[in-house]
């Protein structure tokens, strides 16, 4: 089954920044602090602003009160964002006051090559009980997500912050796109993450669909990721999981071989079915 993201960037309106030309050529630390959310957009007024906040804990009271309207644009930023990753690493406490800014915007910050380290560091930083508001916007974009150049990595910290019945309700989702995520180069790592920090249920129902996947996985640069992951780390199953890949390959076994990506799991399994 195909996957599709479509481009879901949105169209913020924004009123009040990047008029640089209103900043004075020279500027007291008091007049930098005026200043800080436009200068926070700019190449070299960003890195001042984090060493500001970083340096002069007084003064983060006014950046933050300055910079807090301008939050979710920031975020998007390329230089704005390092000044938001600056604030919740000095000032923790302040996650779950960006967090509601970021309201509405979560999935698309998941898959900005700049709001994703947003999302990735509040996943980490907002209490446990503040980490549904993070993944309810995720709700119908699983999928999207863990094939997602920047998403997968938003999903793969939430996976492995969150209780495994929250990840399990993620599996719910995604078994549909299962084989579609598991060859595909960001969501194999997905998958793994999932089979580590889900219930048993979840973990059989991934190995079932799996196994009727051999040959397809096999072949895959990346599918074959998640056989050698059974193979290396989950010996419950072994001697089912050997059987089912021999009679899923079987009469192909030395034209496989010949495949580079084959020729690691065939070692594999040879080494795992003599211990």
């Amino acid at each position: 089954m195909s996957l599709t993201i479509e481009n879901t960037s949105p169209e913020i309106e924004h009123k009040t920044i990047k008029d640089f030309n209103n900043i004075p050529k020279y500027l007291d630390i008091d007049s930098i602090i005026e200043h800080s959310a436009l200068l926070s957009f700019h190449v070299l007024g960003s890195p001042v602003i984090q060493d500001i906040y970083e340096n002069n804990k007084q003064c983060r009271p006014k950046i933050f009160q300055i910079i807090s309207p301008h939050i979710l644009h920031l975020s998007f930023s390329d230089m704005g964002n390092y000044v938001i990753k600056k604030i919740i690493v000095c000032d923790p406490d302040k996650s779950i006051m960006i967090l509601n800014k970021l309201k509405n915007y979560i999935f698309q910050l998941a898959i900005d090559k700049h709001g994703t380290h947003i999302i990735q560091l509040l996943i980490e930083k907002v209490p446990e009980e503040n980490l549904t508001d993070i993944s309810k916007e995720f709700v119908g974009h699983y999928a999207e997500l863990a094939v997602n150049q920047n998403g997968n990595q938003a999903l793969q910290k939430l996976i492995t912050r969150q209780k495994k019945e929250e990840n399990d309700k993620i599996f719910l989702e995604i078994w549909k796109y299962l084989i579609t995520i598991s060859v595909n180069k960001y969501g194999c790592y997905v998958l793994q993450e999932l089979l580590n920090n889900c219930n048993e249920m979840t973990y059989n129902q991934i190995f079932t669909i799996i196994c009727q996947e051999i040959q397809t996985l096999i072949m895959n640069q990346y599918g074959n990721y998640i056989l050698s992951y059974f193979l290396e780390k989950d010996k419950r199953y072994i001697k089912q999981y050997l059987d089912i890949i021999y009679n899923s390959i079987k009469g192909n076994i030395f034209k496989l071989s010949r495949q580079p990506m084959v020729k690691y799991d065939l070692a594999l399994a040879a080494t795992v079915s003599e211990v």
